[in-house]
């Protein structure tokens, strides 16, 4: 191909997509990259919003396109209200099923792709922007989306010109699984070993915003990878994958069933610091019958794991700092994990000491023991209980110096000859 075909090439591809003349200028080469610039692009995707809520408002009433330039900003707006605090197009099911009537929708351009594909990049767009996925979305919505998703599927064979094609085209044909059931899925193995290539190409091809539902919803599938690994691996992505879902409240819950349920199914999975204090930091305790709702979605071994792991911890956490004998002797400590998985229950009484101290392993104890604690009324502030339920035997251990173990059955009024 000589350097004149090469820009007669250019010329031609630049009359189907620009805007506006080039300036003139002497300068050949500015011309032929500028034209570069245009056919990488292909239509522009910046469209300004008054002109979307302009066409927008315009197309509520009339329900069909005059013009594709109409048609055009409307496929950009449909996520624009209508009016102020007003429903949108993607929320209303008579208007959208006209922006892709075949007659006097979007579908009249479909067998010209030079045209037709200045659409279907504003309908990429709003699909990517309007977020199904939130509880808030109403029913009509979801229905619209997901329609929205299957035509975009359907129809990105007829983007495809037979000679010059913008790279935002090439970028939509090569991902058509973007407009499947599981979009996030493909990308999800190389995001989570670190490679986001793939990803910052498509989402500066096809104008994914960075609070795109697409991006969220990329959190939960690198989880479902994940979890796909050996358990050794996916113990090592534990903080990362925490890490990710810490700052992303919609999918949290989605994506820590998915981990406490992969742990759970791991023989002697033993204990993962970072998992159980997201967990009981996220929805509390698991034995609480307040928290019942928020520990629903794990299957049962994944709550016994981590009630077992909160046991041990609070075990440890009295004998060490709740109790006086400390750190120099483990002998009370070791008696009772021994029997961590006998126990129903676990409580404690503060004293005054440990119930207002400001120390930071007292603050986050606290805290964590959250609904399981009450206030000790002694004369000795330093002094607290421990509390254990074991089948009809209620174990009460204070953490004073001298203080005897007192065992209650639970099956008689708890007064002096109830002690065992």
């Amino acid at each position: 191909m000589t350097a004149l075909d090469r820009l007669s090439g250019l010329l031609r591809g630049s009359l189907r997509v620009a805007e506006r003349p080039f300036p003139q200028t002497d300068d050949l080469d500015s011309v032929i990259t500028g034209l570069k610039k245009h056919n990488k692009a292909g239509t522009g995707s910046n469209v300004p919003e008054d002109l979307q809520e302009a066409a927008v408002r315009k197309f509520w009433h009339a329900q069909r396109f005059e013009t594709l330039k109409d048609a055009r900003l409307v496929s950009f707006g449909m996520c624009v209200p209508s009016r102020p605090s007003g429903p949108c197009i993607m929320e209303d099911r008579q208007r959208f099923q006209a922006v892709l009537d075949s007659q006097t929708g979007i579908d009249q351009w479909v067998d010209e792709p030079r045209w037709y594909r200045r659409c279907y990049q504003g309908l990429v767009r709003s699909y990517f922007t309007y977020d199904a996925k939130v509880a808030q979305a109403p029913t009509v919505g979801k229905q619209n989306w997901g329609d929205l998703r299957d035509y975009l599927n359907e129809r990105t064979r007829n983007i495809v010109d037979k000679k010059v094609n913008p790279d935002w085209v090439t970028t939509a044909v090569g991902n058509r699984q973007l407009f499947g059931e599981d979009p996030c899925a493909p990308y999800a193995a190389d995001v989570l070993s670190g490679d986001t290539t793939k990803v910052d190409l498509l989402c500066e091809q096809l104008g994914v915003v960075k609070s795109s539902w697409f991006l969220r919803e990329l959190v939960l599938s690198q989880v479902r990878q994940a979890t796909k690994l050996s358990h050794e691996h996916f113990k090592d992505l534990i903080p990362r994958l925490l890490e990710l879902l810490s700052t992303n409240l919609v999918l949290r819950d989605r994506g820590l069933i998915l981990m406490l349920d992969k742990f759970a199914s791991t023989v002697q999975p033993g204990i993962n610091e970072p998992l159980r204090n997201a967990a009981v930091e996220w929805w509390g305790n698991p034995w609480l019958p307040s928290n019942e709702t928020r520990w629903g979605g794990v299957i049962s071994a994944a709550r016994e794991m981590v009630s077992e792991w909160l046991k041990r911890e609070f075990i440890e956490a009295f004998f060490t700092k709740l109790a006086e004998d400390g750190v120099g002797d483990r002998r009370r400590a070791n008696f009772w994990l021994r029997y961590v998985k006998s126990m129903d229950n676990i409580q404690f009484a503060l004293g005054a000491r440990a119930l207002h101290s400001r120390d930071r392993d007292f603050e986050a104890l606290r805290k964590k023991m959250k609904g399981l604690y009450t206030e000790l009324k002694t004369t000795d502030s330093s002094n607290n209980a421990f509390i254990m339920t074991l089948g009809d035997l209620v174990a009460v251990e204070f953490g004073g110096m001298g203080n005897a173990f007192y065992g209650y059955d639970v099956r008689k009024t708890l007064d002096r000859k109830s002690v065992v």
